[in-house]
C-alpha cells in the first residue's frame, strides 16, 4: 500500500518460510498470496502461489479477514482483464462479508466492485458502489475505506466531465495522506485530476493542450503563484514519486 514493492515481496517471502517452518496454515494462506500478488506487480507472476492460497482459504472455517487470498485474486483477475472471473470472484467475497457482518471491512469489497465496474465501462454502477461504500464506511467509522472509495467515485465524475466531482473526490484523498499510504493516495488523486482535465480538451492538437492546460489549473485551483493548490500538489506528488521504486 505505500509502493514498496520490492522490500514487501520480500517481507511476504519471510513470512511464507515462518509459517511453513512453523506449520501455521493461516499465515501460509495470507503469505502466499501477498508474495503471489507481490511477484505479478513485479513482472514475476507465481500461479501456483496462488492455487496454493485459496486452496488453504477454502479449508478455512474463521472470519474473513482484510487480505483474504480471494480479495487480492479478483484485483489480480481484474489488473489481468480477466473481467469474468474477477466479477464472479468479488461478488462472491462479497456476500460472505455480508452474510458474517464484516461492516468494518465490507467497504474495501465495495471499491473492488466499483472499480470492477469501472474496467467494464458500467459508471452507473461503479458510481452507486462507490457512493455506496463510502456510506458503509461512515457508519461503520473507517474514514481510510471512506478516503480510499473517493478514488471510484472520483473516476467516475471525471469520465462524466463532472469537474467539481472529481476536485471533490481528488480533495478528499489529498485530506487523508498518511505515511502509512500517502504516496498511494497521491498518485489515486492525481490520476483523477488528470482524467478530468482530459476529458475537457482533445489531446491531440495543439489548442487541445492549452485547454489541457486551463482545465488543469481549473481543476487544480483558480489561485497563481506558490499559494496555488495544484502548484503544491504537484510539488508532493514529485517529491512522493521519486520514492517509488522503478520496476523494469
Amino acid at each position: 500500500y505505500r509502493g514498496e514493492l520490492r522490500r514487501g515481496l520480500a517481507l511476504s517471502e519471510h513470512a511464507l518460510e515462518l509459517a511453513e517452518r512453523l506449520g501455521d496454515a493461516t499465515l501460509g494462506m495470507l503469505a502466499a498470496s501477498s508474495v503471489a500478488a507481490g511477484g505479478v506487480l513485479l513482472g514475476d507472476p507465481r500461479p501456483g502461489l496462488m492455487d496454493r492460497a485459496l486452496h488453504l482459504a477454502a479449508r478455512q472455517t474463521g472470519p474473513r479477514v482484510g487480505r483474504w487470498p480471494q480479495g487480492i485474486h479478483g484485483r489480480l483477475c481484474l489488473w489481468c482483464g480477466q473481467l469474468g472471473e474477477a466479477r464472479s470472484t468479488l461478488e462472491s467475497l462479497h456476500a460472505d462479508f455480508v452474510r458474517s457482518g464484516l461492516e468494518f471491512q465490507r467497504p474495501y469489497r465495495l471499491f473492488d466492485l466499483a472499480d470492477l465496474e469501472v474496467a467494464a465501462g458500467n459508471l452507473d454502477r461503479a458510481g452507486e458502489l462507490a457512493a455506496d461504500g463510502i456510506e458503509a464506511a461512515v457508519d461503520a467509522g473507517n474514514p481510510q475505506a471512506a478516503a480510499w472509495l473517493s478514488y471510484p467515485a472520483g473516476v467516475v465524475a471525471a469520465h462524466r466531465g463532472d469537474a467539481a466531482g472529481a476536485r471533490e473526490a481528488a480533495a478528499a484523498l489529498d485530506r487523508s495522506v498518511s505515511g502509512r499510504d500517502g504516496i498511494t493516495r497521491l498518485v489515486m488523486a492525481g490520476h483523477v485530476l488528470g482524467l478530468a482535465a482530459l476529458a475537457l480538451t482533445d489531446r491531440n492538437t495543439l489548442a487541445g493542450v492549452v485547454r489541457a492546460h486551463v482545465a488543469a489549473r481549473e481543476v487544480g485551483g483558480r489561485s497563481g503563484g506558490a499559494d496555488d493548490p495544484s502548484a503544491r500538489w504537484m510539488g508532493r506528488c514529485r517529491h512522493s514519486t521519486r520514492q517509488l521504486p522503478i520496476v523494469p
